[in-house]
C-alpha cells in the first residue's frame, strides 16, 4: 500500500469505529479492504504454488 492509501485507511477506519463514517466513506473502506484481501489471496496462491 502506498503511504497515501494507508493514511486514508487509517482515517476512514477511525471514523467508522466512532460511528461517524458516511455511506461514501464506508464504501471507500470496503474498497480498500477488498483490494488488500485480493492482494493477500494472490500472495497465498503464489506461496502454495512454490511449495507444491
Amino acid at each position: 500500500m502506498s503511504p497515501e492509501q494507508l493514511n486514508k485507511l487509517r482515517e476512514i477506519s477511525e471514523l467508522f469505529e466512532q460511528g461517524k463514517a458516511s455511506v461514501e466513506q464506508v464504501k471507500q473502506l470496503n474498497d480498500i479492504l477488498s483490494r488488500i484481501n485480493r492482494h493477500q489471496h494472490g500472495s497465498d496462491i503464489r506461496d502454495k504454488a512454490k511449495v507444491d
